[in-house]
């Protein structure tokens, strides 16, 4: 089953809009039909909260509830479906987003559309479970504190956006919070460490690990220019964007992952926040971490010293070729 995020996104706002303006019982939905063969409906519930229902077959066992702060589901359930013409009584299964925010609701019809995609024609309670399971921890980030600031976040999805193939840099985003690098690529092996700034000069702060990458793969700080601007293009938009390039279902996860991951509780300012996207895309260049100004420090650091920053001016620095490096040379 395929359905476009934007035409669920829009229809669930039809459905919201209704129980607004004509309340309904609690056992009651209104919905929307979607073009997927009449089995699943934008929705939205006595309070106004938005959900897509789809007509599961029974299970031998029915999958237990599923209740986070910004998603739920419930299997097997039978509600009064209220169309605009008619009313029937059906089983269903219920996803819904309690969130009021409209990125995260957009976050939500984005996640749903993959999971109908992902969905056999007559799906069962358990099969719906399992692929609602497979997306829980990027709600479950949502409930989480911010890990990066907004440049920060706006200097890699440049980097995303630049890119060739966007799969690969996907597949090697943010593999592990712990990273000294935001990315980490295998074909070929090299390591990318981004760096944002909101001033004119290219003065980044660096960790010695940072600046000094691992034998056998080249590492490189990537450098942009950051101009927030409410007259810019949203953080959101870009990252619709680079995830309608993704045609694999695992990268699409994996990107919204890494987005959320960074995001967290925050993902909703994030993604309103605007840019001036041009002055980044101009701006992005690429360094040798070799060739960037740093202290002359011995590895391993001594005993009792664990972390090392420094501020580094890249301005006397030679870049690299970017588009090499991208894949677009």
């Amino acid at each position: 089953m395929r359905i476009d995020r934007l035409a669920l996104r829009e229809a669930l706002e039809r459905a919201t809009a209704r129980v607004a303006a004509e309340p309904i019982a609690t056992d009651a939905l209104a919905v929307e039909s979607l073009p997927v063969g009449g089995s699943v409906f934008a929705a939205a519930d006595a309070d106004g909260t938005c959900c897509v229902a789809i007509a599961t077959r029974s299970a031998r066992v029915r999958p237990p509830a599923l209740r986070l702060e910004t998603l739920g589901a419930e299997y097997g359930v039978k509600y009064q479906l209220r169309l605009a013409t008619s009313t029937d009584d059906v089983r269903v299964s219920v996803v819904r987003c309690y969130s009021t925010d409209h990125n995260v609701k957009g976050l939500f019809a984005t996640f749903f559309s993959a999971v109908l995609e992902s969905l056999s024609d007559a799906p069962d309670d358990q099969e719906l479970a399992r692929e609602i399971d497979r997306w829980v921890a990027l709600f479950w980030r949502l409930e989480t504190p911010a890990r990066a600031e907004i440049v920060g976040l706006v200097g890699e999805l440049t980097v995303l956006e630049m890119a060739k193939d966007t799969a690969q840099w996907v597949r090697g985003w943010h593999t592990s919070p712990r990273d000294n690098v935001d990315f980490g690529l295998s074909s070929p092996p090299m390591e990318i460490e981004v760096k944002a700034t909101v001033s004119q000069e290219r003065v980044h702060e660096l960790s010695i690990h940072q600046a000094q990458g691992r034998v056998g793969a080249p590492r490189y700080f990537a450098s942009v220019r950051v101009e927030l601007r409410e007259t810019g293009t949203p953080i959101g938009q870009v990252a619709e964007e680079i995830a309608d390039r993704l045609a694999g279902m695992d990268e699409l996860r994996m990107f919204w992952k890494a987005l959320v991951d960074v995001s967290g509780s925050s993902f909703g300012a994030f993604m309103g926040q605007r840019y001036i996207r041009d002055v980044s895309r101009r701006t992005l260049l690429f360094y040798r971490a070799e060739d960037v100004p740093q202290p002359d420090v011995a590895m391993p650091l001594p005993a009792g010293v664990s972390r090392l920053r420094f501020s580094s001016d890249f301005s006397s620095t030679t870049p690299v070729e970017t588009g090499a490096l991208l894949g677009t040379r």
